[in-house]
C-alpha cells in the first residue's frame, strides 16, 4: 500500500515509544506505533519525530524543518495532537546562534513528579514564569482556536506540497480540531468506543483493546501495534477506499 514511501510520525511520547525509563532513540522507536504502522504498511522505512513531554508546538517546529531540509518526495505525514496546555518558548541561543527551547506545561506548577522532566535543566526563574503564564494568560478556548489554525495551514502546505498526511487527537480531548475548516476537509483519523461515541487514540487503545498503560501511562510493543492496526485500518476504509 505504502511501498517505495516514508513515513513520519510527529508528536509527543506517545510517538516517540517511551516506556518507563527507557528514552533510547533506537529501542523506543522499535516499540512506536511509528515502526509498527512502517511495517504493517509496508512503508519503505520511517522517521520517528516525537519526543518525550513534545508539544504541539514543538511538532510543528520539527515537521518544518524537516520539510525544509528534505526531499518532500514519497512522504506519509501523520501528525499527532497532544495536550494543549503544551507550549514551547525559545530560552537562550547557543554559541553557534541554534535557539534552545523550553517545553512547558500547567503541570510544571503542580507536585506531578513528572514534572521533572521538564524542569530538570531549566533556570530556577522558570516556575515563577510559569505560574504567572498559566494562572493568568493561559486559557482553554484560545489555546483549541490556536491548534486548529496551526492544523489548517499544515494541512495547507502540506496538501500543497503534495505530501499525503493525517492528523489524530492521540491525548488531547477528542473533536479538538474541527473537520472542516473555510470549507477544507482536514484528513483526520476517528476513534470511537464501542456505543459510538467519538474518543481520542489513548482511549481508543485502552477502552477496545485488552492493553493497559504502564505505570509511566505509556503503552508497550503490544498496545502499540493495536494503534498501528487501527490507524492503517482507518486510512484504508476511508482514504484508500
Amino acid at each position: 500500500m505504502f511501498e517505495g514511501k516514508t513515513l513520519i510520525g510527529v508528536g509527543c511520547s506517545h510517538v516517540f515509544g517511551q516506556l518507563g525509563e527507557d528514552y533510547d532513540p533506537i529501542t523506543c522507536h522499535e516499540r512506536s506505533w511509528v515502526k509498527k504502522l512502517e511495517r504493517l504498511g509496508n512503508f519503505r522505512d520511517s522517521i520517528n519525530l516525537g519526543a518525550p513531554g513534545g508539544s504541539n508546538d514543538r511538532s510543528e517546529r520539527v515537521l518544518l524543518d524537516y520539510l525544509k531540509n528534505n526531499d518532500t518526495n514519497d512522504l506519509v505525514v501523520i501528525f499527532s495532537l497532544t495536550e494543549l496546555s503544551r507550549h514551547e518558548f525559545p530560552y537562550n541561543k547557543t554559541i553557534d546562534g541554534t535557539t534552545n527551547f523550553l517545553g512547558v506545561c500547567r503541570w510544571m506548577i503542580s507536585n506531578d513528579p513528572g514534572a521533572e522532566y521538564w524542569k530538570s535543566s531549566n533556570p530556577k526563574r522558570v516556575n515563577e514564569f510559569l505560574e504567572t503564564y498559566y494562572m493568568h494568560f493561559q486559557d482553554d478556548e484560545i489555546d483549541k482556536e490556536e491548534i486548529n489554525r496551526k492544523v489548517t495551514m499544515l494541512h495547507t502546505l502540506l496538501q500543497t506540497l503534495n505530501v499525503e498526511h493525517y492528523f489524530f487527537e492521540m491525548i488531547c480531548h477528542p473533536k479538538t480540531i474541527n473537520r472542516e475548516q473555510f470549507g477544507l476537509k482536514i484528513p483526520m483519523i476517528n476513534f470511537k468506543e464501542q456505543l459510538g461515541y467519538q474518543i481520542n487514540a489513548n482511549s481508543q487503545i485502552y477502552l477496545n483493546s485488552n492493553f493497559r498503560p504502564s505505570e509511566c501511562l505509556h503503552w508497550d510493543h503490544d498496545g502499540n501495534e493495536f494503534l498501528a492496526k487501527c490507524i492503517l485500518k482507518y486510512i484504508k476504509e476511508n482514504y484508500h477506499g
